[in-house]
């Protein structure tokens, strides 16, 4: 094997190995509670975000704060934003006043800071009008929360995969060259 191939090769392995992206390896989780489920326009609505470590993660007493905000999709007006309270249970923050301001479909954003990370958590809620009657019952979700480290990180196979293909593509391109080299010595005498 040549120098350049087992350069090429230890390349292609240190690509293919995820570097320890973040203190949290494992997947932290929110439950939230979104009361009632379909919110009205211009009413309160009650949220309770509930944060679920991972087994043997003790991440309640790191977390800074909590807070959720909403923006309407398909209209550019300002976002509807709210900071979540701690309440005595650990990992648990409710409020009382997120209040949607028009009908349609709302991209809701759960933001955890956790020491010096915050990490969020995406999910869509469709406000009805505040002369529509909607069911007052309860909406749950359960959402992964997005680590920022993580957020715009290639998983490992697919930089396997682009690594093996560009050292592919290197070791055609230097073929392509060896073989001109030896056509053009065949012809040209010395």
């Amino acid at each position: 094997m040549s120098l350049r191939r087992a350069a090429v090769l230890a390349i292609a392995l240190g690509a293919a190995v995820p570097p320890a992206l973040s203190a949290h390896d494992e997947t932290i989780r929110v439950a939230v509670v979104l009361t009632p489920g379909q919110p009205r326009t211009g009413q309160p609505g009650a949220m309770r975000v509930s944060v679920v470590p991972p087994p043997g993660l003790a991440l309640l007493d790191e977390i800074r704060g909590v807070r959720v905000t909403g923006e309407m999709t398909g209209h550019a007006m300002a976002p509807v934003e709210a900071t979540l309270e701690e309440t005595s249970t650990p990992g648990v923050y409710t409020t009382a006043n997120l209040t949607l301001t028009m009908a349609g479909p709302w991209k809701m954003t759960v933001s955890v800071r956790i020491k010096d990370e915050e990490m969020w958590a995406v999910f869509a809620v469709d406000a009805a009008r505040a002369s529509v009657p909607v069911d007052p019952a309860p909406k749950d979700y359960v959402l992964d929360l997005k680590d920022p480290v993580r957020a715009n990180v290639m998983p490992p196979w697919w930089v396997l995969g682009v690594t093996l293909g560009l050292v592919a593509v290197a070791e055609a391109t230097a073929l392509v060259f060896k073989v001109r080299r030896q056509r053009a010595a065949a012809v040209q005498p010395y």
